[in-house]
């Protein structure tokens, strides 16, 4: 059970607050009442609040922490992106796939497949696709936010030194290619 106050990651809404635990009653649930976190995100705008059963399967995990974020950090470096999924169809398996796991290594896959997309369509002139812009967003969203909770940080902060690191990594690259 995670104590009020905690922070917690819960599916494809990110970083929460545990507000609270208490007993309640959703009457269309068709549920008896029974125990319920209630959670607060943390970076998104406004005041919605998110009820999670404590018993339920819910994909609720506590979050990482310090040494754990270090970690992630550096394995942006050791992740190897598939770049040449063309299928929209075989994109959205893929991504889904990713998100659905909840891992953090899925996620740093996934945002880093999908910023390198990125810069090389603009190296094109071009536009990254609808898919991998979508998952984009959602990859940042989750990654950045837990990383700037655990580092004490904005998740700009996070993102500008995440780019950082794949702008450093893709000029490596191109040395190398360029250098063979």
């Amino acid at each position: 059970m995670f104590p009020v106050g905690s922070y917690v990651v819960y599916q494809r809404q990110g970083v929460c607050r545990v507000e609270e635990i208490g007993s309640r009653f959703f009457p269309r649930s068709g549920q008896p009442r029974q125990l319920y976190y209630t959670l607060s995100p943390v970076f998104q705008t406004g005041s919605e609040t998110i009820y999670v059963p404590v018993d339920g399967p819910a994909h609720l995990r506590p979050i990482m922490t310090g040494e754990e974020a270090a970690a992630c950090l550096d394995a942006l470096d050791r992740l190897e992106p598939d770049l040449f999924s063309t299928s929209k169809v075989h994109l959205l398996a893929a991504h889904s796939q990713e998100l659905a796991s909840g891992g953090l290594e899925d996620l740093l896959m996934l945002l880093k497949e999908c910023t390198v997309k990125q810069a090389q369509a603009e190296d094109r002139k071009r536009h990254l696709g609808q898919v991998d812009e979508r998952y984009l967003r959602l990859a940042e969203r989750l990654v950045y936010g837990e990383l700037a909770v655990v580092l004490h940080t904005s998740p700009q902060e996070v993102r500008e030194q995440v780019h950082s690191r794949l702008a450093g990594r893709q000029a490596v690259s191109a040395a190398a290619l360029a250098g063979a």
